[in-house]
């Protein structure tokens, strides 16, 4: 199946317009749906939103999705949705990408069923702590 461009000549459709249609649109029978950065141009709250529209999307729709972001809002949100067991860890499979040697590799992220990512890469995303007690440590020098 070749992939499905969203954009039209003479017409807007924003990538939230496309990941809908696509999921309303698949079904079991079909390939899996595969989306790029999908939270590309979405507010925060939004790309929240569209995590839980996905999510929902696996349930309803029975589809694999597969998913490539860089979005710490949309993995928290995933997270949480396994801690409170509306998504298993078994259906929600996260893989980290990095490139070494001169080739790209692929590390599966164990995660418990409380959400939490046991192998989580190292200084991939800030820790949202340590920014906070660095910027009182400023303020406070700064005073």
């Amino acid at each position: 199946m070749a992939p499905v461009s969203c954009s039209r000549n003479g017409e807007f459709i924003t990538n939230g317009d496309c990941v809908r249609a696509h999921t309303l649109t698949a079904s079991v029978y079909s390939h899996p749906l595969v989306l790029e950065q999908p939270e590309i141009h979405l507010h925060p709250a939004a790309q929240l939103g569209l995590a839980d529209a996905l999510i929902n999307a696996v349930h309803t729709r029975h589809i694999q999705i597969i998913l490539e972001t860089h979005s710490e809002h949309f993995l928290l949100r995933l997270q949480r949705r396994i801690a409170e067991r509306m998504l298993t860890p078994q259906k929600a499979k996260l893989y980290f990408c990095e490139f070494r040697k001169s080739e790209s590799q692929l590390t599966q992220l164990q995660v418990s069923d409380e959400g939490e990512i046991l192998n989580y890469p190292q200084d991939f995303f800030a820790d949202p702590l340590a920014e906070a007690i660095e910027r009182r440590k400023a303020t406070l020098k700064h005073k």
